[in-house]
């Protein structure tokens, strides 16, 4: 018996919701960037029409989409940091193979994982794997919404994790 099915047994007898608690360092990794990014997108016209003295019509108008363009990455991450939350605490689980892993050059590795749902139904989805512990043909528990299999999260992707 691998340690991912005794882990899926584990939390399979635990009462839902489920508690849980955020890993929140990774929230930081994933909006930190994107707000420094987007504090770099923002400042070079910003500074463009202060050296120039030139603050126009279209200035302030390009400054605010910018801020629109940054708002919606990190909205995007916040969204995906609370879905991840609903899923682990509420959502049904599945025993899923890791089918491909890539590791880049950051400190993650990206996974390609398979599941079946509770009606037999193959699920393919990739995720980032924080841990960087799982590979090829590694098990893996997923959590997923029933209703919606194909929003799901692999353990070692989410940021939650259930609190023991």
């Amino acid at each position: 018996m691998c340690s991912s099915d005794l882990e899926l047994k584990r939390l399979t007898n635990l009462p839902v919701p489920r508690a849980t608690k955020h890993k929140g360092w990774l929230i930081f990794r994933r909006v930190l960037p994107a707000l420094g990014f987007g504090a770099l997108i923002i400042a070079n016209p910003v500074m463009r029409a202060w050296r120039t003295g030139n603050f126009g019509e279209g200035v302030p108008r390009l400054i605010l989409s910018e801020f629109a363009i940054v708002g919606a990455i990190v909205l995007l991450q916040l969204y995906r940091f609370w879905r991840d939350k609903g899923l682990i605490a509420r959502g049904a689980m599945a025993l899923g193979r890791v089918t491909r892993q890539r590791t880049g050059r950051y400190e993650t590795s990206v996974i390609n994982y398979t599941f079946r749902d509770v009606n037999g139904k193959e699920i393919k989805a990739m995720g980032t794997d924080y841990s960087k512990k799982y590979y090829e043909d590694m098990w893996v528990v997923v959590f997923y919404d029933e209703g919606n299999p194909k929003r799901n999260v692999a353990q070692s992707c989410a940021l939650y994790e259930v609190e023991a």
